[in-house]
């Protein structure tokens, strides 16, 4: 880029708006030059993107340049989505305040009956002032984890034997604490864990914040701006939201909370049933979550075996017994077209072909997860009638555990908002990455080829975002919509729409990222070109006159 500015030194830029020269390669001891311009905004762009990113708990036994290179990789899409980590940052917050609430009404409200439990519980957070908002990131990133590495309870040894390692999501740790097994982990341990800093972070931000001034003069005095600084300062806009987001989020902790205790065992088959962990195919590692996959308890059904004398009225949910009845899961026996009790038709998966051919392991976990759910009356509120007998009941099924928390945002955060809210906020942030793009409309191009690519991307951007912002509005407005849309997630619509729907995605996609890339690009090359005033200093003076 260096070679191709000095080959262009002094050459007339014909394509100005006012006629003047162009410049290209400018040294710096008699000002601001062109090594001067480079460094500003690579150091701010730089330190900006890196230091923003807050990583969740990397893998156990991550190796370092594996490490470096997640690191690096979200380091560009800091630089080429920036939007992406303001949403994934607001995504994350959003679960961690939600989190801290249901922990804090947990703990509030922890149910009596919990004290008569054979199993020890690790309860010694009694006080709802303790669960912070550290705490809620903390377990959001994969704070706390079953870890049998070292020690696997001998419970688990045959049903579980392959696992090292089961990583809580979000719901997963909501639940521990609705079960009283949530342990006492204060805000000092986080932080003193966390490498997070402070200080280096309002370092950061007044390095930015200088960026901001300098722009901001140059536009005071009606001096040119530099395609180089508006896309630099786009990303530190970002980054002043991203560092707000996640000001109170750890940062690179490498080891989570491991639990210990009796109550292990029976927790950990349950929540590793509910999740779709359970049906993953070791010897297949690309086939993870998908949205469409069921998990092992979702093809069960808890058989309650009651008294001989029957009940004149069936309860609805195990809260409703007067009495503690043992049952055990079973095989659901089901068809592709038989409906459930919500009315919707539950297809033959993966999780309905393995217990069909369970194992002993398989069956020892079963009654594992049986054993919790007749523990925990949490757990036993999660089933419902299923419509079948009065004796069957249908296990709600989440995400609980992983094998280690991923960095994009998925279900396994808490949402304090809908799906439909979190879409807006991403799209709002698109636009307004567009916009700042836009406000270089009037500035000086090197040629008008490059102006009109770069007034097309960023006004692609910033309509894409209200484009899409629009639908999700539309969608929020009109229920069908926002119905058709969750019957194309599970796979339930015409095969057209999947046509349709995916010829525009690509279609929208792959010119949003052309757009994206091509704005990164062109800031730099545009500096072979520039209008001399380009690399004048504002009169300080000038805008503070008392300076």
């Amino acid at each position: 880029m260096v070679v191709l500015a000095q080959r262009t030194r002094g050459t007339a830029n014909p394509e100005s708006k006012n006629g003047t020269s162009s410049v290209g390669w400018v040294s710096d001891p008699n000002g601001r030059g062109t090594v001067t311009l480079l460094t500003s905004c690579l150091l701010t762009l730089g330190l900006c993107v890196w230091s923003a990113m807050h990583l969740n708990i990397p893998p156990r036994r991550m190796p370092a340049l594996q490490l470096g290179l997640l690191y690096l990789k979200w380091s560009l899409i800091g630089v080429l989505g920036p939007e992406l980590v303001v949403f994934t940052a607001w995504r994350q917050l959003n679960s961690a305040r939600a989190l801290r609430k249901e922990v804090q009404k947990s703990m509030a409200t922890q149910d009596s009956k919990q004290s008569g439990s054979n199993y020890k519980v690790d309860v010694r957070s009694k006080h709802p002032q303790s669960w912070t908002i550290v705490h809620g990131f903390y377990a959001g990133m994969g704070g706390f984890a079953f870890d049998f590495e070292f020690d696997r309870p001998s419970d688990l040894a045959h049903c579980l034997p392959d696992l090292r390692r089961l990583t809580l999501t979000a719901r997963g740790v909501s639940l521990l604490a609705k079960c009283g097994c949530l342990p006492n982990v204060s805000k000092e341990e986080i932080e003193d864990k966390s490498k997070a800093d402070h200080l280096a972070k309002t370092l950061i931000c007044v390095q930015a914040a200088w960026l901001l001034v300098q722009v901001f003069g140059r536009v005071a005095q009606k001096l040119p701006v530099t395609l180089l600084e508006v896309n630099t300062l786009a990303h530190v806009m970002c980054t002043f939201i991203i560092y707000l987001l996640w000001w109170n989020k750890p940062s690179m902790i490498y080891e989570p909370t491991h639990l210990k205790g009796d109550w292990v065992p029976a927790m950990c088959a349950y929540m590793y049933m509910s999740s779709q962990i359970s049906i993953w195919e070791r010897d297949r590692p690309t086939m993870r979550r998908r949205a469409w996959l069921d998990s092992e308890l979702s093809a069960l059904v808890y058989v309650l075996q009651t008294p001989e004398a029957p009940q004149s009225t069936p309860p609805n949910d195990m809260n409703d017994l007067p009495f503690r009845s043992l049952g055990e899961l079973r095989p659901r026996q089901i068809v592709s077209d038989t409906p459930t009790s919500n009315g919707t038709n539950l297809l033959i998966s993966k999780a309905s072909e393995k217990v069909k051919v369970a194992t002993v392991s398989d069956i020892k976990r079963w009654q594992l997860a049986t054993r919790a759910i007749e523990q925990y009356p949490a757990i036993a509120s999660r089933l419902k009638d299923s419509g079948e007998t009065p004796q069957v009941f249908e296990p709600f099924t989440e995400e609980l555990v992983t094998e280690h928390s991923t960095n994009w945002p998925t279900e396994d955060l808490l949402r304090g908002t809908g799906g439909l809210e979190m879409g807006m906020v991403l799209w709002c942030a698109s636009m307004a990455f567009g916009a700042i793009h836009l406000s270089a409309w009037n500035e000086d191009f090197p040629s008008s080829i490059e102006a009109w690519l770069w007034h097309s991307s960023a006004l692609w951007i910033a309509s894409s975002g209200l484009l899409w912002l629009s639908i999700n509005l539309i969608a929020r407005l009109c229920p069908s919509i926002n119905a058709f849309w969750d019957r194309c997630v599970a796979l339930r619509a015409h095969w057209l729409c999947y046509l349709i729907l995916g010829i525009a995605c690509s279609i929208c996609g792959l010119t949003y990222a052309a757009a994206r890339l091509f704005l990164v690009i062109e800031a730099f090359v545009s500096i072979r070109a520039l209008p001399p005033a380009a690399y004048d200093t504002p009169d300080w003076t000038e805008i503070f006159p008392h300076m």
